[in-house]
């Protein structure tokens, strides 16, 4: 069965652009403006730490799970080959990254090429399996970065450092590791990949995100709560409480996944079952998810001098004015071409290696098994 585009996917990736655009507008100032009085750095602090800061990029993970779905499930009902093309697709993926990791350290693009593997290996399994999967990274990103197993990794003597400059090695500081992020962006891949496969977003009832809407709130207010406790009782700083870490880090992940689910909810909600189409802007910004993740990134590397030298206020009034005027722009390219520039030039690259190794594999005695 073919699956259609769904608008309210892209209106969700194009909220999840929008989060991340904002979320790293905030981290230069919270980071590096110096004009703000202790009290109000606090407040940016903690809307920073409980609204924003790795809230978005799990959305944008959950859809890269579900679009995966999307495109095996078209592919069967073509009848044409998805492993080797796609496999094309997250090299030339992890190349895009890692040109982007030249102005941005924090790029998520060569996890996701490097993950995506694993949700091709995993592409005919059940559903219950995908939500292990997904339960088992989960607990992944509580466990190895509340035990500090990598904190303590040595780069001196890593086979990276001897293969890599040291200073890349030592400037990527392994944060997707240390922090969890990495098991993160594999829970919300499989996620996604296991509501794709229910078909959820074909045939979703209000009542459905209406529950889903309250558990989350739920979960987000009670983890928030211990998160606040913890930290205004200073309960971080008693040398007794051994554990503390551990129980951070389990807070900050039900209040990560349960914010996700939250903005996720009412987002459909307002896109699906409102009359007022306000949120239609998104949908271009969404199908040019790439090459606006990559612009936003370059243009805070432009400006990244003046917004920590002006502080919050002007960062916000640039960077949301910015977004309105791109909305239309990106409006104006869609109704013109089928996909953005970037992701274009994805596609057109991975047409090539695919018809050069179809070339390569005719003209040779081996035959390359698909991956299982």
């Amino acid at each position: 069965m073919k699956i259609p585009r769904l608008e309210t996917l892209d209106v969700l990736r194009g909220f999840a652009l929008l989060g991340i655009f904002i979320t790293h507008l905030f981290s230069v100032v919270l980071y590096e403006h110096e004009g703000y009085p202790p009290k109000v750095n606090a407040m940016i602090n903690i809307t920073y730490l409980n609204l924003l800061s790795n809230k978005f990029f799990t959305i944008f993970s959950f859809l890269f799970g579900l679009s995966f779905h999307i495109q095996f499930q078209n592919s069967l009902g073509r009848r044409s080959n998805f492993v080797q093309p796609y496999i094309w697709r997250l090299a030339i993926l992890f190349v895009i990254g890692s040109l982007h990791f030249l102005f941005y350290v924090g790029d998520i693009l060569q996890a996701y090429a490097l993950l995506g593997l694993l949700l091709l290996s995993s592409r005919n399994l059940k559903e219950k399996t995908l939500l292990l999967l997904s339960l088992l990274f989960f607990l992944l990103s509580i466990v190895i970065p509340a035990l500090g197993i990598t904190r303590d990794f040595d780069i001196e003597t890593s086979i990276l450092t001897r293969i890599f400059n040291a200073k890349i090695v030592d400037k990527y500081n392994w944060y997707l590791f240390t922090d969890g992020r990495l098991y993160v962006i594999a829970t919300f891949f499989y996620l996604g990949f296991y509501v794709g496969k229910i078909n959820y977003f074909l045939d979703v009832k209000l009542r459905d995100l209406k529950r889903l809407l309250l558990i989350s709130i739920t979960l987000a207010t009670i983890s928030t709560g211990v998160l606040a406790t913890i930290y205004l009782t200073g309960a971080r700083r008693n040398p007794e409480l051994s554990n503390i870490d551990l129980f951070i880090t389990i807070a900050t992940r039900f209040q990560q996944i349960s914010l996700t689910f939250t903005y996720i909810a009412i987002i459909v909600m307002l896109h699906k079952f409102s009359s007022q189409r306000f949120l239609n802007f998104l949908i271009p910004i969404g199908k040019m998810g790439l090459t606006f993740y990559i612009l936003q990134s370059l243009y805070i590397y432009m400006i990244h001098d003046w917004l920590a030298a002006n502080g919050l206020l002007w960062a916000l009034t640039v960077g949301i004015g910015s977004f309105i005027l791109l909305s239309p722009i990106c409006a104006i390219w869609m109704s013109k071409f089928k996909s953005g520039p970037l992701e274009w030039i994805w596609k057109k690259s991975t047409d090539v290696a695919v018809k050069v190794t179809a070339i390569k594999q005719e003209s040779g005695p081996q035959k390359v098994e698909p991956l299982s």
